[in-house]
């Protein structure tokens, strides 16, 4: 079943074409955040930027590629879910600090599952992005004597109690 946004004076938005301007807005906001924050990004700057244009060309490929043919959104959805689940890992290795997303990114990708798909898949996802971030906070943890235990735990707890939320919302909806 699409579900559709209506916008202004009749235009009409699917959920997929949601998720694709979502993901392109997303990604130049990630680019912009960093690219004005001199403190950012913490580690590997010229890999960060690399990947973060290589994730704009993708987003906006997706749009272009999805935006009026509906199969091929729903064949490119999975893999597409997978690139964003990557590039949040990804990415918060590479960021931290107030202009890092990774939390707009983290509801971006648990968003996109709800829409897309049903609970469950929002569950999935919501377990694996947790896991990968408290992964990568080992990993810096492992690296970086400044590592902020507290703030981690915090975040992490916030990534959790969110989780909880979309999912409740997903399992409990009734359309």
């Amino acid at each position: 079943m699409r579900y559709m946004l209506t916008v202004g004076t009749g235009l009409k938005l699917s959920s997929g074409r949601i998720v694709a301007l979502g993901r392109l807005m997303l990604a130049v906001l990630y680019l912009l955040a960093i690219w004005t924050d001199a403190n950012q990004p913490t580690r590997a700057p010229a890999a960060t930027y690399s990947l973060i244009g290589l994730y704009i060309f993708f987003a906006l490929a997706m749009a272009i590629l999805t935006w009026a043919n509906w199969w091929r959104d729903a064949k490119l959805a999975g893999p597409a879910h997978a690139v964003d689940i990557a590039m949040f890992m990804a990415l918060v290795l590479l960021t931290e600090g107030s202009s890092s997303p990774f939390f707009a990114f983290f509801m971006f990708v648990l968003l996109a599952a709800a829409f897309r798909w049903n609970w469950h898949a929002t569950a999935l996802t919501a377990t694996l992005l947790t896991l990968l971030y408290v992964a990568s906070g080992m990993i810096v943890r492992n690296y970086e004597p400044s590592f902020d235990l507290q703030r981690f735990m915090v975040r992490t707890g916030h990534l959790v109690i969110l989780s909880l939320i979309v999912i409740w919302f997903g399992a409990n909806q009734r359309w």
